[in-house]
């Protein structure tokens, strides 16, 4: 089998090892074709807003920007929907349509009325990094559980991508 690694390094603590293998890339610990979705944290109140007014456009803003304009989460993969600071559980889910990083300009011209907070709390939100590109999750499908799903470990801000193995893991 013919491995080839690909080391990138700001200092010893940001080091990360890929390892690719017949189109399959190892990242942190997982196959990235074995991706079937990722977890993000909300507020409760982000969560009751992107419900009840029906918003289809996720914004987050990641620790960092990749390099590449095609991003690991991808087209059919789900989001689940995690309540950081409540009850700790994932509460929905939705079909990922798109994801692609855009700066707040154009995630406003690109989906006015469409994102999961209302305008003025997403300017908030990107202060001092409105020039940062966020990442964007256009979804369908959105759904919420009628029996929010416990999770056996917490979520961290940053998220967490999700295989069928990590997921039969987790969720309780």
């Amino acid at each position: 089998m013919y491995l080839s690694y690909f080391v990138e390094a700001k200092s010893l603590n940001d080091a990360e090892l890929s390892i690719a293998s017949n189109n399959n890339y190892f990242h942190k610990g997982v196959f990235m074709d074995s991706i079937i979705g990722v977890v993000f944290p909300l507020h409760k109140n982000v969560i009751d807003f992107m419900f009840s007014n029906k918003k289809d456009v996720f914004v987050k803003y990641t620790s960092r920007q990749p390099k590449k304009t095609n991003t690991i989460i991808q087209e059919g993969m789900k989001l689940y929907i995690y309540e950081s600071g409540g009850i700790k559980s994932i509460i929905g889910e939705a079909i990922i349509k798109k994801s692609q990083y855009l700066d707040l300009d154009s995630i406003l011209n690109s989906y006015p009325e469409r994102t999961m907070v209302t305008e003025e709390d997403l300017k908030a939100y990107a202060e001092g990094r409105e020039e940062k590109k966020a990442l964007v999750l256009e979804l369908s499908n959105l759904m919420k559980y009628e029996t929010p799903v416990k999770l056996l470990k917490p979520i961290t801000m940053a998220g967490l991508y999700l295989t069928d193995e990590r997921k039969k893991e987790l969720f309780v």
